[in-house]
């Protein structure tokens, strides 16, 4: 392998294993020497070496992180840039990879029903290249759409089914992030006790993988768990807020220091502490310049209109 593809390839690599690792600034960074670098004469055939056509792995993690960063135009770009390139190259697990797992910013951006048609896309392209496989997957990334657009018994079902099948094969990857969303669906379903097996088990798989791009959202959801479980507290909610809150910042990950400030803001208004609540959520509301009419924002505007009355 030439040096320049040897580039290319550890690139694409250190992008990925940036996003999973939680420092999606560097994802974006490695991301970008991709997109600069590739050449499709030279590089396209790595996809045999790497499972992915490099750009659009690349382009994939970047979205990802730039979600995360609260850099939603970015995020949505390079998703849509990745998909249309994957139907270009036309391999088929490639593609299938672009449609479902490649796409999942659309969901998170609040376009559902898209996330879902590609998916649809994806379990017939499993049928046409007798992909079994890309079953389970087609699930694990519906539960993601369906929790999303707060479908939570239809996406803890879908996610947990894929979930299992994955870990029955073998699959580490993104444990974190499925079971962290599968207490979020319980929560919202009230079952709390299993909710917060869930959320101790995307714990574990921190200790277990490194994999930290969910994590500030895992102590968020335990929070919200410990805040209406049996035998939890206002206390213990707070904590977890706090710590998601310190978390988010670190990395500055505006989406999840949103979420952590709204979960807090929300206690806080709770407990009569309205000033303090507003002054929390205004400070990283008013950082957005974008991302309007996505659920997260619309979340916290109502929020701190309540908290302003």
């Amino acid at each position: 392998m030439s040096e320049p593809r040897i580039q290319i390839a550890g690139a694409t690599y250190a992008a990925a294993t940036s996003h999973y690792l939680g420092m999606p600034e560097q994802c974006v960074s490695h991301a970008g020497m991709v997109v600069r670098c590739y050449l499709p004469e030279r590089d396209a055939s790595l996809i045999d070496n790497i499972t992915h056509n490099p750009k659009c792995w690349a382009l994939w993690a970047a979205s990802y992180s730039f979600w995360e960063l609260g850099r939603y135009r970015e995020a949505r770009a390079a998703s849509a840039e990745q998909l249309e390139l994957a139907r270009t190259i036309a391999n088929p697990w490639n593609l299938a990879w672009g449609l479902t797992g490649g796409s999942d910013v659309i969901s998170f951006l609040g376009d559902w029903s898209r996330h879902l048609e590609l998916i649809a896309e994806a379990r017939v392209l499993g049928q046409q290249y007798e992909l079994p496989f890309l079953d389970f997957i087609c699930d694990f990334h519906e539960g993601f759409a369906r929790i999303s657009a707060k479908e939570f018994a239809a996406g803890e079902r879908s996610l947990r089914q894929g979930l299992n099948a994955w870990e029955e094969s073998g699959g580490t990857g993104e444990l974190t992030q499925g079971y962290a969303l599968l207490a979020e669906a319980l929560t919202g379903l009230g079952r709390y006790d299993s909710a917060l097996t869930d959320v101790i088990k995307a714990g574990e798989w921190i200790d277990k993988t490194g994999e930290r791009h969910w994590e500030s959202e895992i102590y968020r959801v335990r929070g919200e768990i410990d805040l209406l479980r049996e035998g939890g507290s206002a206390e213990l909610a707070e904590a977890g807020f706090r710590r998601a809150l310190d978390i988010s910042r670190e990395k500055k990950t505006k989406t999840w220091e949103l979420r952590a400030a709204t979960s807090l803001a929300r206690l806080w208004q709770r407990q009569g502490k309205h000033q303090e609540g507003r002054e929390l959520l205004t400070a990283i509301y008013e950082w957005f310049q974008e991302g309007i009419e996505t659920s997260d924002l619309k979340e916290a505007k109502f929020l701190l209109d309540e908290l302003s009355a």
